[in-house]
């Protein structure tokens, strides 16, 4: 497994819709392929838990080492739960969540750069 990274915002602004809408348009603005095939994991009492897009590096060539895996958790997930503000300089009374976990960003520089900064365009409160 390569290095991974995740995107925090408050805890009561996060939707998986949302993050969902906000990632195809910073692909489509990044110039990044996405592929989302709608697969969801569910807890074994039916509970949505996360899903899982691809985002790669301009097309689908077969090249792995352009591409980033990212997961967008439910809300209720318990690997939203952020607790390292105090590492990362942030103020530990603002309720954080990390939802969106993308692996594999190492070599992926230029993709994550684009696609982060787009991201970001749309989201300027989140951290990355």
């Amino acid at each position: 497994m390569g290095t991974s990274a995740v995107i925090l915002t408050k805890k009561d602004r996060y939707s998986p819709e949302q993050l969902l809408a906000d990632t195809i348009v910073a692909a489509f603005h990044s110039d990044a392929a996405l592929y989302f095939y709608n697969n969801k994991t569910y807890t074994n009492e039916g509970e949505f838990l996360y899903t899982t897009l691809i985002i790669n590096h301009k097309s689908f060539t077969g090249d792995n080492k352009s591409s980033l895996i990212f997961h967008i958790h439910s809300i209720s997930s318990p690997s939203t739960e952020f607790y390292y503000h105090e590492d990362l300089g942030l103020d530990p009374n603002v309720s954080l969540c990390q939802f969106g976990h993308i692996e594999d960003i190492y070599g992926n520089r230029e993709l994550i750069l684009h696609f982060i900064y787009e991201y970001l365009k749309l989201n300027p409160d989140d951290y990355f």
